[in-house]
């Protein structure tokens, strides 16, 4: 199936355009310049490939700075600060040493992943430089992953460094207790998107990619997901809405026929089981087993789900669901703050991730219905959430000159040279509308939430702006009105 899309307003455009800039930025500043990770050493050699792949004469320049990883680390303080001298040639932009949680989570480097494979594609034109080390740097967060964070069983785990100086053996202690499923799954597609990305024709290899090696790791934890569906069934609400989104993503990435119809299954499975938790308000269930009412962002997960479910199934049911949830949902929308608020307005309290699912499911429904009461939903909701909340720390340039588009980014956003803090997305903001300072924000980056908003813009939102529909690779990428095949 692929989507097209129709009937679309400049202001709309110019929304993608800007949280394309923002995404773009946070990727290339969190996982080339942070530091916040093991790091994996640009070496002379490695310059030299650079070099005779993009043919550019001040390689070296456009290098200096970078500290590829081979990992992320969960958290960290995004402020530029002077690393320590066991550090060989760290650059300017390395961020807070000490602040450095190094717990190594699955989500963190399966959305890193991702996030680089998908920001590597629509760089690698533009800036190929840029474009091919985030190519390298996803095949390093692979290399670690199936190095250290795989258990006796084959399955992924996530882990710590335990490491106490730079200059000690690499000492990797892995999570105790059971593997989570909905890791296995986003690994999995982070497997599939690389080999999505390195077996592409049009994309310049640096170095010899083992694309084969990516497809057949991704394969396998499909097998496994496949043989073991009644474990993915008997999920919570919020991780099987997790679930088919990311299989629905994958079905754009697949090539093999019989693969794609197997998701198509699966989705078709899972969007069944979230029908039945789901009251005819449009109120969604925790969990089979757990009557209670899902939080508001659950809805928002589950509600993107269902739609995509209908786009990759054609069931119509999945779309009328979809939309009793948003009819539920949208009358927790408050136009005085321009967001959605659920319970105590002392506790108004939003993560990255949080943002990402409520533009995610805004913008793709809007698309589909053309409905411009969503869209003044989504324009609002952007303007307070994004913009004006303190969540993007500082942009590199106020102009953006992105896919043959050019924009100029609003005053309220500071330049990264004025601030000193990196363009990143930040954790989190609060609201608490009784004191007189009502907004704060997260000092923190957070790669597994910060990524995923990236990674959800880059996948879903891009394509609209892309010149020539969707990212010119050799899988159709998305637009969006389905059109079924």
């Amino acid at each position: 199936m692929k989507y097209r899309f129709k009937n679309i307003s400049d202001a709309l455009i110019d929304i993608v355009l800007k949280l394309s800039a923002f995404s773009l930025a946070n990727i290339e500043w969190g996982c080339l310049y942070s530091g916040a990770g093991i790091i994996d050493i640009l070496s002379e050699k490695d310059v030299q490939r650079l070099n005779n792949a993009c043919g550019i004469k001040n390689i070296q320049e456009l290098t200096k700075d970078v500290a590829l990883l081979k990992c992320i680390y969960k958290k960290a303080k995004s402020s530029f600060t002077s690393p320590p001298d066991e550090i060989i040639n760290p650059g300017r932009y390395m961020w807070d040493f000490t602040s450095f949680n190094k717990e190594i989570s699955l989500s963190s480097q399966a959305y890193g992943m991702l996030s680089l494979c998908r920001g590597a594609e629509v760089l690698m034109n533009s800036r190929p430089v840029t474009g091919i080390l985030m190519k390298k740097s996803a095949e390093a967060y692979y290399d670690f992953t199936t190095t250290y964070l795989r258990n006796d069983d084959g399955l992924f785990v996530s882990a710590e460094n335990k490491t106490r100086f730079i200059s000690d053996e690499l000492n990797i202690k892995q999570n105790k207790g059971e593997p989570k499923l909905l890791d296995q799954v986003l690994i999995h597609e982070a497997f599939l998107s690389l080999y999505n990305l390195t077996s592409n024709k049009n994309i310049k290899i640096y170095y010899n990619s083992s694309s084969d090696n990516y497809l057949n790791e991704a394969n396998n934890i499909f097998n496994y997901l496949f043989n073991n569906y009644n474990l993915l069934l008997e999920s919570s609400s919020r991780n099987i809405s997790q679930f088919i989104s990311s299989f629905a993503r994958c079905c754009m990435m697949q090539k093999d026929p019989l693969r794609r119809v197997n998701y198509q299954h699966m989705i078709a499975l899972l969007c069944a089981e979230l029908e039945s938790r789901i009251k005819i308000t449009g109120e969604v269930e925790k969990n089979y087993n757990d009557f209670e009412t899902a939080s508001l962002i659950t809805h928002f997960r589950v509600a993107s789900a269902l739609l995509e479910g209908f786009w990759e199934t054609g069931i119509e049911k999945f779309k009328e669901i979809s939309t009793a949830i948003y009819q539920f949902v949208e009358n927790f929308f408050d136009y005085s703050l321009n967001l959605f608020v659920q319970g105590d307005y002392k506790k108004i309290s939003y993560s990255s991730r949080d943002i990402a699912e409520i533009i995610k499911f805004l913008f793709m429904y809007h698309v589909e219905t053309q409905d411009e009461r969503v869209f003044n939903v989504l324009n609002r909701f952007y303007e307070s959430a994004v913009l004006r909340s303190g969540i993007v720390q500082s942009i590199p340039d106020r102009h953006i000159n992105l896919l043959g588009y050019e924009g100029m980014i609003d005053e309220c956003i500071p330049l990264m040279a004025d601030s000193g803090r990196a363009p990143v997305f930040l954790k989190s903001f609060r609201i608490n509308t009784k004191k007189i300072t009502a907004l704060t924000v997260s000092k923190h980056f957070s790669s597994s939430h910060s990524l995923y908003l990236s990674y959800t813009v880059l996948h879903y939102l891009i394509p609209l702006i892309m010149s020539s529909g969707p990212i010119n690779t050799e899988s159709e990428g998305i637009s969006i009105e389905s059109v079924r095949e």
